[in-house]
């Protein structure tokens, strides 16, 4: 081996880390800038579409309500963590013990949708301590969520115009929770109300929304629905001819929708505008720096 060739190794593994350690910090940079960001032209249009409809629909997570926690699931590292501060037997790995959890109880279910309690009884721990930890969830669900405020400014716009609003929901948590931490964000001024959890349909397969149209007899061409999740909020009403409009930052569409999660680092050169109104318009950007090495 030639005496130059390790130096040109460490070399290459010194570029390659401060190359790694430059894009992450710069993706964190972004996710903070872009994840949920709305400028300003982008509020007055929706609130011109608001205006042209006298039924505003809204989702609620990461839409009305946002996790501080980066994830959804990482709730339940938190949850991990605050039962071994009360408990003498401390437990590992709940995490990924609750995600299964929930995805056989969705598996086993005769609905479309699962609901917390039938998710709990699928853990594999004592009726007491399965009661604990559904208590420390709500209770750190309680703390986690707050208002999007940029939503809450057009919720509060169509509320002001009197129209009627009102919210529905891909979610396994209870009715009444869910109404409780709106009305604590201050989200009080909805008709309706509409979780999968009690419904047993989603907005995913389209049944949802065909359920609130069913129920209240809604019109499809009064109905604007504002929603952060591509196919749930965008692409099944749109195919029921519901006006839709996608309240998804690009960090959201690029990383926690999975359209590039294959990725370690995926970051936009030039950032757009953080609603898009046709499917057409969700990426447009310039240029990507793509860092290609799998997770």
């Amino acid at each position: 081996m030639r005496k130059g060739q390790p130096q040109r190794r460490s070399l290459k593994l010194y570029f390659h880390i401060l190359i790694t350690n430059f894009i992450m910090r710069v993706k964190e940079l972004l996710q903070s800038v872009l994840c949920r960001c709305v400028i300003e032209s982008d509020l007055n249009r929706i609130k011109k579409a608001i205006n042209k409809y006298s039924v505003i629909s809204f989702d609620i997570f990461d839409t009305l309500l946002q996790r501080k926690v980066s994830t959804p699931s990482d709730v339940f590292d938190l949850v991990e963590k605050e039962y071994n501060k009360l408990s003498s037997i401390p437990i590992r790995g709940f995490k990924q013990i609750r995600i299964e959890a929930e995805l056989k109880s969705k598996k086993q279910s005769l609905t479309e949708e699962t609901n917390i309690y039938s998710i709990y009884n699928m853990l594999p721990y004592d009726k007491e301590v399965r009661d604990l930890l559904l208590q420390l969830e709500l209770k750190i669900e309680r703390i986690e969520l707050s208002a999007r405020q940029e939503i809450k400014a057009l919720y509060d716009y169509a509320a002001f115009l009197r129209k009627e609003v009102i919210i529905i929901s891909d979610m396994y948590l209870p009715v009444g929770f869910i109404e409780e931490i709106l009305y604590a964000n201050g989200y009080r001024y909805h008709s309706k109300l509409y979780v999968s959890s009690a419904t047993g349909v989603l907005k995913s397969t389209g049944n949802m929304f065909r359920f609130v149209l069913k129920n209240t007899g809604y019109r499809t061409q009064d109905v604007l629905h504002i929603g952060d999740n591509i196919l749930g909020d965008y692409i099944c009403p749109k195919s029921l001819k519901i006006k839709s409009i996608c309240s998804a930052s690009p960090w959201s569409i690029c990383f926690g929708q999975g359209l590039m999660r294959s990725y370690r680092c995926f970051l936009p050169i030039c950032c757009p505008s953080s609603f898009c109104t046709e499917c057409k318009r969700v990426l447009p950007f310039r240029r990507w720096l793509c860092h290609y090495q799998r997770c």
